[in-house]
């Protein structure tokens, strides 16, 4: 939820490869249509928190780049971007979090249980 009381846009996300192995690299598809427009210093940020122990996460960013013609994804339009992530070291069950911000504004946001 945005601090003003309404609710960020769910994004979907996907991993490239169903078999998940620990300590390995994977792909993370994202995508969504946010209310606001998606820029060069648009950030997406994976996250993975231990179930068990949610204070202790292990976390990806990556900046997303320009794409496709021109430079900005206007608000509304479908928004597509794949992440390298390195999995957890660990077998366990965690919460991903994909965070897609602008600056200091959350745009979209998705929470997902895998196992490693």
């Amino acid at each position: 939820m945005k601090g003003d009381g309404s609710f960020l846009p769910t994004i979907q996300a996907s991993f490239e490869h169903d078999t998940l192995v620990a300590g390995q690299d994977n792909k993370v598809h994202i995508s969504g249509k946010f209310s606001e427009d998606v820029t060069e210093s648009t950030i997406v940020a994976v996250t993975f928190y231990h179930v068990s122990n949610p204070n202790f996460s292990i976390g990806y960013t990556s900046t997303v780049g320009c794409t496709g013609k021109g430079c900005k994804i206007k608000a509304g339009d479908p928004f597509t971007q794949t992440v390298d992530v390195q999995l957890p070291d660990n077998k366990d069950t965690y919460l991903m979090v994909v965070e897609v911000s602008n600056s200091s504004t959350d745009i979209g946001c998705t929470l997902t249980l895998v196992t490693v």
